[in-house]
């Protein structure tokens, strides 16, 4: 193929090399390809809310890209500012062809792209965008489905099963195709990472997660190779609990560090009832990433013509107890404090106080959730967050609100038998005995005094008056 063009790639979610069919067709069309990203942070943060350690892993991942491509003679062209006027103003200066990028499905960035591609198209500069983010055409899928937004799983896989299957990777680029562009290249300072980005301060202790492609590989292929995978008795953080072993790879998916084809592909090295509950995992994102792909404030109730309108409480006492980790239920209090210390929490546990904010117990608005997650979940993904707290709460793609409430005592008694996650994220509790932790109001006051931890208070409501009070509401 002669190489004739003078091609940006704009990165964006596709932060890899591998499987990254726009970069592979911009290094085998151009003689020379300039790889950008446009931190547009009016634009980002109207759009995503970004806890400091969420930020951090963009970072890494910004800079791990930026150490791929510096190996192949390039580097990466960091632009701060609105993505039209900086596109438009960098195209110009450096005699840009074409521009190619990886698609992405939200609705907010596909119309920002219609509104960018106008813009570069009068400027005769030819563009080609791919799918890369997801197995699925969202557009496609819609189409099979009679123009309509599949609104459960079986719904999904009856109009996926005569679409063509997911495909193999495309190929990896190499050194050979770059040549070094002769603009200066502008990469982060130090700065950045000290001071943090978008007002936030960077967190001193180290995440769950460390960005970058390199280590979702590293990180796909350990669980690939780990027998324990999927079973119980699993460690969250280094913390023995009964929680089933997870990839800890959505994060990496998130921010298009893995490629979703890749991560497929791998999962045929499992056994093979391993491999449907990971591909079931995959495409269960791909089912929100269609309904996100076409409703307008999929985040929010109001205005999102697929979630069901429901009168939730309104609370800011309760609220804020639970965003605070500090209902007066430790478990639930662990797992919202590990939430904003780490940026990363087990999917039972994200069930468990979804459910207690929600339908479960307190009857508030999905809503608070679903921001409190986007935030601080460094896999906030928008439409596998939404997706899944109005699933969780009978908002959407359920026939009915669930009549079941949650029980967080005994919830932490089943997954955390032996208090060690409790006791780590609520070490006020550490000398607490096993008996009462996880209801210490219930603590006799010789032991609250051995305990050195003293009950002032109940909890922020009682389970089974609660049950009553949320079962008259459903049936009404």
């Amino acid at each position: 193929m002669e190489k004739t063009h003078r091609t940006v790639h704009w990165f964006r979610k596709g932060l890899r090399l591998h499987d990254n069919e726009a970069l592979y067709h911009a290094v085998t069309t151009s003689q020379v390809v300039f790889p950008i990203y446009i931190l547009d942070v009016d634009w980002q943060t109207e759009k995503e809310k970004f806890s400091a350690l969420k930020t951090r892993f963009l970072i890494e991942c910004l800079r791990d890209l930026d150490e791929g491509l510096k190996k192949y003679g390039t580097r990466l062209y960091v632009l701060t500012g609105d993505a039209t006027t900086v596109i438009k103003k960098f195209c110009k200066e450096n005699e840009i062809t074409q521009m190619t990028w990886m698609k992405d499905a939200e609705i907010f960035y596909r119309e920002r792209d219609e509104e960018i591609t106008k813009v570069v198209h009068r400027m005769e500069i030819k563009t080609k965008s791919f799918l890369g983010h997801t197995l699925y055409d969202q557009d496609e899928v819609i189409a099979k489905n009679g123009g309509k937004i599949p609104m459960d799983l079986s719904e999904f896989y009856a109009a996926i099963a005569d679409m063509e299957q997911p495909g193999a990777p495309c190929p990896t680029v190499t050194a050979k195709h770059f040549k070094l562009g002769s603009k200066k290249i502008i990469i982060f300072k130090k700065s950045i990472l000290a001071f943090g980005v978008w007002g936030h301060q960077a967190p001193r202790s180290l995440p769950i997660y460390r960005g970058g492609e390199r280590q979702a590989l590293k990180v796909l292929q350990a669980k690939i190779n780990d027998p324990t995978l999927f079973t119980l008795n699993g460690f969250n953080q280094g913390v023995k609990t009964k929680l089933p072993h997870t990839t800890y790879l959505s994060a990496y998916q998130n921010y298009g560090c893995i490629s979703t084809r890749h991560f497929w592909k791998a999962a045929e090295k499992l056994p093979e009832s391993k491999t449907i509950m990971l591909r079931g995992q995959i495409m269960y994102r791909e089912f929100f990433y269609v309904a996100a792909s076409q409703v307008n404030n999929f985040t929010k109730m109001a205005g999102n013509r697929i979630c069901r309108q429901i009168e939730w409480y309104k609370n800011e006492e309760h609220l804020s107890a639970w965003q605070e980790g500090r209902t007066g239920y430790p478990y639930i209090d662990a797992v919202m404090r590990q939430l904003v210390t780490e940026g990363f929490i087990h999917h039972l546990n994200r069930w468990a106080v979804a459910s207690f904010l929600t339908n479960g117990q307190l009857w508030l608005n999905w809503e608070h959730g679903q921001e409190m997650f986007e935030e601080h979940q460094i896999d906030g993904d928008y439409a596998m967050n939404a997706g899944c707290w109005m699933w969780c709460t009978g908002s959407a793609f359920m026939d009915s609100i669930s009549e079941k409430t949650l029980d967080p005592v005994k919830f932490a008694r089943r997954w955390d038998p032996e208090g060690h996650f409790t006791r780590k994220y609520c070490p006020e509790l550490k000398n607490m005995p096993l008996k009462y932790l996880f209801s210490p109001w219930e603590a006799p006051v010789n032991v609250q005094r051995y305990a050195q931890f003293f009950i002032l208070c109940l909890p922020v409501f009682q389970f089974q008056s609660n049950y009553i009070s949320l079962w008259r509401i459903m049936t009404n």
